[in-house]
Parts: structure tokens; C-alpha cells; sequence
């Protein structure tokens, strides 16, 4: 079965209680670095191995007291994109957005390491700062 980046269900029926949990498709997910203003910002697509690898991070999210982290200049973090539907995945949490609906969720499997990881190998530590 071809797995997406269900955001969108995860909007539609994978926000089940308190939790997240998204299928990620590493032909139609992008990935962002979350570090320029006025800018593009740097893009990359990941394999299938990192987006299953990914998509075990963003399971079973519980929602956060905490609010999405304020927007700041430099690294902020990334941006998983697919369609209308964006994860911002930083400073702690998983922010789920959808139109104008916004759910934050605690990033306890770290997805945000692993995405710097993967942003290291692609050759951009320097533009994250780490």
C-alpha cells in the first residue's frame, strides 16, 4: 500500500484523541530547513528509508500544553510539507497546521534530531548552525 504524508488524514481522522500519528510518503513529502526570511529556504526530499525512518518519530504524538514556538530570526527548525498540510517540527514540538487549524504535539521520539541529521548529510550544518 503507497503510504503518504497524511497530514491531510491525520487531519481528518488521525487526530484521534490527544494523539498524531502521519504516514510518510518520501515521493510527495518535502522537507524544508526553517532558516531564511525573505529567502528560499534549503529543500530537500528524503528516501524511503528516511521516510519510514521519520514517520516512526511522528507516531503517536501526545498533544502539547506548550505553544508553537515563537518565530524568530535564523534556524526555527523544518518543515514537512505535503499539499495544504505543514509539520514545523523544532524547538521541542511537532506543529501541526492545516488551513487555519494549528495542534501542537510533544516531539518525544526527536524528530527534530533526526531531521538535523539528515540535514548534516546533505551538507547544510552550516545553515542550521550545528
Amino acid at each position: 500500500m503507497k503510504k503518504s504524508l497524511l497530514l491531510a488524514l491525520a487531519m481528518l481522522s488521525g487526530c484521534t484523541g490527544n494523539t498524531l500519528d502521519v504516514d510518510v510518503d518520501a515521493q510527495t513529502a518535502s522537507v524544508a530547513i526553517d532558516v531564511f526570511s525573505g529567502r528560499p529556504n534549503p529543500t530537500f526530499q528524503l528516501s524511503a528509508a528516511e521516510a519510514a525512518a521519520l514517520e516512526e518519530r511522528l507516531s503517536d504524538l501526545s498533544r502539547s500544553d506548550r505553544d508553537a514556538p515563537e518565530a524568530v530570526l535564523g534556524y526555527r527548525g523544518f518543515i514537512v510539507a505535503q499539499g495544504e498540510t505543514r509539520l514545523h517540527v523544532g524547538k521541542g514540538v511537532v506543529v501541526h497546521e492545516r488551513g487555519a487549524e494549528r495542534e501542537v504535539y510533544e516531539d518525544r521520539h526527536n524528530a527534530e534530531a533526526y531531521l538535523i541529521q539528515i540535514a548534516k548529510q546533505r551538507g547544510y550544518g552550516n545553515v542550521i548552525g550545528r
